[in-house]
């Protein structure tokens, strides 16, 4: 599995609405809401869904950007 660290910036008063939204994707994990507006949320996946995962993201209502911050290959490269 891939795993991604991603920050989600929603408009202004829904971010708890964007946050469920969000953690009903079963590959998502949500980390609450931070600053009134940004959402920490890692992505868990197979490297080949991870663009259309970060696009459902992006097309949750009240989605302003979603930056990837982190992303790592390694349980997909090194399996043990």
């Amino acid at each position: 599995m891939a795993i991604a660290g991603l920050l989600v910036r929603v408009l202004s008063g829904q971010a708890e609405e964007v946050e469920a939204a969000i953690g009903a994707m079963p590959e998502m994990t949500t980390y609450g809401v931070h600053h009134d507006n940004h959402l920490v949320v890692v992505a868990d996946a197979p490297h080949e869904k991870m663009e259309i995962l970060f696009r459902q993201v992006r097309d949750v209502p009240g989605v302003l950007t979603c930056a990837v911050t982190s992303m790592t290959l390694e349980d997909e490269l090194f399996p043990e």
